[in-house]
Parts: C-alpha cells; sequence; structure tokens
C-alpha cells in the first residue's frame, strides 16, 4: 500500500464508504493478490486498487460483462458524497482497477 506520509481527510460518510471498499475489495478470486495506492489529486483523494482476475459475485459464464452489484452501490454511494468510482477492466487478463475519488474535507 501506498500512501501520503502526512495523510489525507476526505468528506463523506466514514462507515458507508468502508463498506462500499471492503465489499469492492472481496469480490475478487480468493488469494489474488492486491494494489493499494492513495493520493491527492486536486481537491480530492483518490484510491486507487488494482486486483489481478475480479470475478464479481453472480458472473455466471463469464460471458456478460457483469459489474457486480457492490460497483453499482459504490458509484451511487461516492456520487452522493460528491465523489466518483471508476472501473477499467483488461478484457484478456481480466485485471481490474478500481479508482474512488473523494472530496478533500
Amino acid at each position: 500500500m501506498t500512501n501520503p506520509a502526512n495523510g489525507l481527510s476526505v468528506r463523506g460518510d466514514r462507515a458507508r464508504i468502508r463498506q462500499s471498499l471492503a465489499a469492492l475489495i472481496s469480490e475478487r478470486a480468493a488469494g489474488d493478490e492486491l494494489s493499494f495506492l492513495v493520493d491527492k489529486r486536486g481537491d480530492s483523494a483518490e484510491l486507487v486498487i488494482t486486483s489481478g482476475d475480479y470475478r464479481p459475485l453472480g458472473a455466471g459464464d463469464g460471458a456478460k460483462d457483469d459489474l457486480g452489484m457492490s460497483v453499482e452501490l459504490a458509484q451511487l454511494l461516492f456520487k452522493a458524497q460528491g465523489g466518483s468510482v471508476r472501473l477499467a477492466r483488461n478484457p484478456l487478463t481480466r485485471n481490474l482497477r478500481v479508482t474512488a475519488r473523494l472530496p478533500l474535507a
């Protein structure tokens, strides 16, 4: 995990943010490694979570590009608090990059 030396305070509901991020993190293959990067981007704090083989809950045979309920809920929650959640997935390797932003306090 990489983060700023002096930390960053964000505006938002701490419990809901923690629940959303925990759900995003849990939707991955067992034993898969995660990488976290926290940084200041303008007037926002940005968290980038990189994971290997992303398999959202309920994603059947992989034919459908299902992002999972956790992602949709996180996007709604972060947007309501002035932030955002974006996903980028490599279709060949299924590596996933989640970028979550919230305004600084």
